[in-house]
């Protein structure tokens, strides 16, 4: 157990952060999705809806985007299934 939380923060330690452009961009999107939410009725939006502003509140707290870890482990894994074409020249 212990060498598994020895790898998480070794991988947190890795990761770029985010600079204070983007993290007011993901506070202002946060503010209006939850102004949002709340204007809806909590009991009536669904689930899926605070996915969004749950992780652009996690991105401006912590400065560490999970939709761009996200991304770019999905890209990673789609470049194995389609390799770059070799040049004609």
């Amino acid at each position: 157990m212990k060498e598994f939380f020895s790898a998480v923060v070794n991988y947190v330690k890795g990761i770029e952060r985010l600079g204070p452009g983007l993290r007011l961009f993901f506070s202002v999107s946060a503010t209006m999705l939850w102004t949002g939410i709340w204007l809806t009725g909590f009991g009536v939006v669904h689930w899926v809806l605070f996915i969004p502003p749950v992780s652009f509140t996690f991105a401006v707290i912590t400065r560490i985007c999970p939709g761009k870890i996200l991304s770019e482990l999905t890209v990673k894994s789609f470049a194995t299934l389609f390799p770059p074409k070799p040049n004609d020249a």
